[in-house]
């Protein structure tokens, strides 16, 4: 005769084993005799139980592994396709990046600068000469009302340091926002103007002078109107100062501006390289190559002779 475990006992355990498997073993209904699951009723729901987890277990595994090859083979077309690039491909990728992101962040900065003088505004017609003398004016009203009370003493102390506090107040927020507006600006000229002399292939290409001392020279030339670089025949705060323009009228370019800066400066000949004929070495299409060998300056003795004219000329 077959030995059946009580009900209670072979349910309670069959729940406690399928709990450990992830998936709950069903139980199968009690006999009509009242007994419970036999020992083997429960050894083969956990085997069936145990089967469909592991096969579960198993899919996942696959669709894992399946996804990781997906993912290492699109690294490796990615891989491949950057190496089939040319050099010049490169660096204009490089380019691109930079470009969209030194532009992403001229429009943060363009968007604080414009919060901050919006909020600067509102201290428009603030003067504090006249804010002062009205806190004057309240502090003797007061006063002599506390005289009047016999408190003068008390309360004048109170308005003067209120008096103060406002003040105080204002003038450190009106600093604040002036602090925020120089330095969002510094940072935009730096992005936009100062990016245009470190990458201009005119200044690398023709001048003797380095791109920070271009700068230096010639930055008061170019000012930066409603998001767009204007180039200008003169420094800021020169008379009868005119922006610089093509035959068409459109604005020109940063190197073709520079360019036209340089062709009419004094000095020129001093601040343009010497390029040389191929195979004719003692030949060079700079007429005043002459002078400069005549004068012994070369290299940085020339950059040093163009800025002490410069200078000498007032300019």
């Amino acid at each position: 005769m077959t030995t059946r475990m009580p009900a209670s006992v072979g349910a309670s355990a069959a729940r406690i084993f399928a709990s450990s498997l992830g998936p709950r073993i069903a139980l199968a209904p009690e006999n009509e005799d009242g007994g419970g699951q036999t020992p083997e009723e429960i050894a083969a729901a956990t085997a069936a139980a145990a089967a469909a987890t592991a096969e579960a277990l198993a899919a996942e595994e696959a669709e894992t592994a399946r996804l990781a090859d997906e993912a290492e083979a699109e690294a490796a077309r990615l891989a491949e396709e950057e190496k089939n690039l040319t050099e010049t491909e490169k660096a204009n990728k490089k380019l691109l990046r930079e470009t969209m992101a030194r532009k992403a962040k001229i429009t943060e900065l363009e968007a604080l600068l414009e919060t901050s003088s919006k909020e600067l505004k509102k201290f428009e017609g603030i003067d504090l000469t006249e804010v002062q003398k009205l806190l004057k004016e309240k502090t003797e009203r007061e006063r002599s009302e506390a005289e009047q009370r016999g408190e003068f003493e008390r309360v004048k102390a109170m308005m003067i340091e209120e008096a103060k506090k406002d003040k105080d107040a204002l003038q450190a927020t009106i600093d604040e926002l002036r602090g925020q507006i120089g330095t969002s600006a510094k940072t935009i000229d730096a992005l936009t103007i100062g990016n245009e002399f470190a990458t201009s292939t005119f200044i690398r290409e023709d001048l003797v002078l380095t791109p920070v001392k271009a700068r230096q020279l010639y930055g008061a030339h170019f000012e930066l109107k409603d998001g767009t670089i204007v180039a200008y025949d003169k420094p800021a705060g020169a008379e009868a100062r005119t922006p610089l323009t093509g035959a068409d009228g459109k604005q020109l370019g940063f190197n073709e501006a520079m360019k036209k800066i340089i062709d009419g400066d004094p000095d020129r000949e001093s601040l343009v390289k010497v390029k040389t004929n191929p195979g004719a070495a003692s030949r060079t299409t700079n007429s005043q190559t002459k002078t400069n060998q005549d004068l012994g300056l070369s290299g940085r003795s020339i950059i040093v002779n163009a800025l002490n004219k410069r200078n000498s000329n007032g300019k």
